[in-house]
């Protein structure tokens, strides 16, 4: 068996592990392969499959797919925390941690110089984001949103949102909207303490 015989055993094999970590099955591989082509490697090889298409569609998917969830899961968050938490979610460090642990930055096909200069893992981020939207290509919203439920859980974002929650302003602004009044207004009353560590006090409005 030649060399590049077994590399090609080798990656239809990573792709398949990658796909039971995602938890997603391609009913059209091309797909999967294009996701995991970048623009450096295509130049290289003079073909024309690669993955920014595919990247640009993902980052659209990632949103709409966590702002459902977040909508869902925090009925009691405002339009401003929605966003904000969303951020966190869809960020770059997000995507390559969730990248990285599914297998995308090894399976990743990269130009040889995108392979020495890629140190922010920015590819690998881009290629997440890709993957994504080639799961929409292919599986439509119900497959997209089955693959960022389980995006967010790797993100851990109920239990770390829920400890965050768990201040008294967050509980008396639940309650306050649970009983129909709306979110709190606050006055400063007094700051004390040095300016690295100041201490307030406050009046509820």
């Amino acid at each position: 068996m030649t060399s590049s015989e077994e590399y090609n055993r080798w990656f239809a094999s990573e792709l398949r592990k990658l796909q039971e970590r995602v938890g997603y099955f391609f009913s059209d591989p091309f797909l999967l392969e294009k996701a995991l082509t970048h623009s450096s490697y295509a130049y290289e090889h003079g073909i024309s499959l690669s993955n920014e298409r595919l990247e640009f569609l993902g980052d659209a998917a990632l949103q709409l797919c966590v702002s459902h969830s977040l909508f869902s899961e925090f009925p009691q968050w405002d339009e401003g925390m929605l966003s904000q938490r969303r951020a966190s979610l869809v960020c770059g460090s997000a995507l390559l941690a969730w990248g990285q642990a599914m297998g995308v930055c090894v399976l990743l096909k990269k130009g040889k110089g995108m392979s020495r200069n890629d140190e922010s893992g920015s590819t690998c981020a881009d290629a997440a984001e890709a993957l994504i939207g080639a799961i929409f290509l292919d599986g439509g919203y119900e497959g997209v949103f089955r693959t960022i439920s389980a995006y967010l859980s790797f993100q851990n974002f109920r239990s770390v949102f829920s400890e965050e929650e768990d201040d008294p302003k967050s509980r008396l602004q639940r309650a306050s909207q649970e009983h129909g009044l709306g979110l709190p207004t606050y006055e400063t009353v007094t700051v004390e303490g040095p300016s690295h560590a100041p201490l307030f006090t406050v009046r509820i409005l």
